[in-house]
Parts: C-alpha cells; structure tokens; sequence
C-alpha cells in the first residue's frame, strides 16, 4: 500500500492516517515525501488489521527429513 492509497482512505487526513499507524504525524510527512512508494510492510499491515482488510498470507513449505539408524 502507497502513502496515496492509504491517505486516499482518511479523505486526505494526514491526522487520522497517523492515529490509525500509530505513528507520529512528523513520520506521516515522511511518507507523503514519495507517495507513490509503498510504505513500511509492517505499517501497511497494521493499517489493513485496523480496517479489517488483511488477510494473512499461508506459507506452504515442503520439509523433508532424512534419518539414518546407527
């Protein structure tokens, strides 16, 4: 998520942006520096769990384990 799309949900609000990543509004301004960037993957999580847009990703893995009996 971009800084664009995320303020975009705020209605432009750089306030309520901040109180919803639970960051400072001097680290908001930050943000807005390169909107088109995608903000911190932590803060784009945080900010989907608040709205209730996030959805965990599954992690398939293969494990394999080889033994030998002495």
């Amino acid at each position: 998520m971009t800084y664009n799309e995320a303020i975009q949900l705020f209605n432009g609000d750089a306030k309520q942006l901040a109180d919803a990543l639970e960051c400072s509004h001097q680290m908001v301004y930050q943000y807005k520096k390169n909107p088109d960037k995608e903000l911190p993957k932590v803060r784009s999580i945080v900010l989907q769990a608040k709205l209730g847009t996030y959805e965990p990703k599954k992690i398939k893995a293969k494990v394999t384990c080889k033994a030998e009996v002495i």
